[in-house]
């Protein structure tokens, strides 16, 4: 909180995914420069959570559209120039540039998912997060939890999505940096006394990219090698 009391700019996801920190920082936007990237994400193009899910507005997992992180982006930008207008021209420049290349990683992404059979693009996970994804690149999706890593898988869960791995022979299910693997493995457990035996596919960054210094702890490197994880495992 002292942190964020003595920031220039505060710059925070929104669509009610800090939780309760959302109080603090409605009461820090009365003297501080507040914005919630995902503002300017027009209402109609969020996704409704699972009917299941109480108090939540949105599906708050956009980062995993990459059109929808060109408009973050331009939010950013728009914010640092007001707060700083002697430096406008370079956050312009950088947005420019940061757009290209956004541009460029998602249609990376929609020429890897392209390359998977389309009887195998079912996307199964942990936890709801990848909506937004299988809208935008043409994936449906099968997830045990809600789109919160706090929620809890139940047996009969477990057991949807297990028939549906098995019913349409997908190769493999994918476990994720921010949620502990048990729940994909009794999927895997749940499919193979059904008669058909999966692995799992490799690990997603869903709620967190990867370590600091790396490829994937970039945004881009996060979504191209989430893409690439995705597309090897389901295309042999």
């Amino acid at each position: 909180v002292r942190k964020l009391r003595d920031a220039d700019v505060i710059i925070y996801g929104g669509l009610q995914l800090e939780g309760k920190m959302g109080d603090l920082l409605e009461d820090l936007a009365e003297r501080q420069t507040t914005v919630a990237i995902t503002k300017d994400i027009l209402r109609e193009d969020l996704l409704d959570p699972p009917a299941n899910v109480v108090g939540e507005q949105y599906d708050p997992h956009v980062w995993f559209d990459v059109e929808k992180w060109i408009v973050a982006a331009g939010t950013v930008a728009a914010a640092l120039k007001e707060k700083d207008p002697e430096h406008a021209a370079t956050y312009e420049a950088n947005l420019a540039r940061y757009t290209a290349e956004l541009r460029e990683t998602d249609a990376y992404v929609e020429q890897q998912i392209a390359k998977i059979p389309k009887d195998r693009r079912l996307l199964v996970t942990s936890h709801d997060a990848f909506e937004y994804f299988g809208k935008r690149y043409g994936m449906e999706v099968a997830a045990i939890q809600g789109i919160s890593t706090a929620s809890e898988a139940t047996t009969s869960d477990v057991r949807r999505v297990a028939a549906l791995l098995a019913a349409r022979k997908i190769p493999a299910a994918f476990i994720e940096s921010s949620v502990p693997r048990q729940t994909i493995e009794a999927v895997l457990a749940a499919a193979k006394s059904r008669g058909h035996t999966a692995r799992i596919g490799g690990e997603l960054y869903t709620d967190a990219a990867g370590d600091e210094g790396t490829v994937e702890g970039t945004y881009v490197g996060m979504v191209r090698a989430n893409a690439d994880t995705i597309t090897e495992a389901l295309s042999r």
